[in-house]
C-alpha cells in the first residue's frame, strides 16, 4: 500500500536471485494508480490484482494466495530484499513436509541478525530472538514478513483472520493455531532475507496498531 519503491526494490531482487520457476502475484491495498502502474511496468511482468479497499496485511495475503496457482507459496511483505539462494531451502521445508511454516533469517542492509524466530508468553506478548541456529531452528513464532506453506494448509485453516485488520498479531494468531495441531513453525537459516524493518508503519502508529491487535 502506497510504498512503489519498495515493491520495486523486492521485485528487482527478485530477479536477480530467484532462478527457479516461479509467478509474482502482486496483491495492492488501494494506493493511487500510479504506484500501480510503475509495478505493472516492472520487467519481471508481475500479476497485479488491485483490491478494491486496503484490506490489511492479513486480508491482502488471503486474497493472493487464492490468486496464487503454486502448490507452495511464499508471502511477503513488501519492504524486503532476498538474496542469493533465499528460495530453495524454503521450498525444500515445506515440500518435504518438514515445516508447516518456514521463514528465512531476517536480517538487515549489513547482514546483522533482525529476528530469528520469537517465544511466546501465556499472555500473547512476542519475544523476538537474534540468536541465530544452525539449519531448521524450531520457534513458537517468527514475523510473518516472508513465510512459505502449503496452499491447501493454508486455505484450510481460513488463512489470517481478518479481525485483527490494519496491523499485527494476525500472524502470532495463524503460528499458534498451526502449533496447536502439531505443525512445525522454523526458521531456516540457509535462507536470509533483508528486512527494512519500519517500511509499513510509523513508529506511532506501529505502537497504536501493536496494543489495539494484541488486545483483539
Amino acid at each position: 500500500y502506497g510504498r512503489a519503491d519498495l515493491v520495486l526494490e523486492l521485485l528487482d531482487s527478485v530477479g536477480k536471485h530467484t532462478p527457479e520457476s516461479h509467478e509474482l502475484v502482486i496483491i495492492d491495498n488501494g494506493s493511487m494508480a500510479t504506484d500501480v502502474q510503475l509495478i505493472k511496468a516492472h520487467p519481471s511482468q508481475p500479476r497485479v490484482i488491485e483490491a478494491p479497499r486496503n484490506l490489511g496485511y492479513g486480508g491482502g495475503v488471503n486474497f493472493g494466495v487464492r490468486n496464487a496457482t503454486a502448490e507452495t507459496v511464499v508471502i511477503m511483505n513488501s519492504d524486503l530484499q532476498v538474496t542469493s539462494h533465499w528460495l530453495s531451502p524454503l521450498l525444500q521445508a515445506i515440500e518435504n513436509q518438514i515445516a508447516t511454516i518456514a521463514a528465512p533469517l531476517y536480517i538487515d542492509s549489513k547482514g546483522s541478525i533482525v529476528e530469528s524466530g520469537a517465544s511466546i508468553t501465556a499472555d500473547g506478548h512476542v519475544h523476538n530472538s537474534r540468536i541465530r541456529g544452525v539449519a531448521l531452528k524450531p520457534v513458537d513464532h517468527i514475523s510473518a514478513a516472508c513465510w512459505a506453506f502449503n496452499k491447501q494448509w493454508f486455505e484450510a485453516m481460513g488463512g489470517f483472520d481478518p479481525t485483527y485488520g490494519l496491523g499485527y498479531y494476525e500472524d502470532v494468531d495463524l503460528a499458534n493455531v498451526a502449533r496447536s495441531r502439531k505443525g512445525r513453525v522454523v526458521v531456516v537459516n540457509d535462507s536470509k532475507v533483508i528486512h527494512h524493518t519500519g517500511g509499513t508503519f510509523d513508529a506511532e502508529a506501529s505502537r497504536h496498531l501493536s496494543h489495539r491487535n494484541h488486545a483483539r
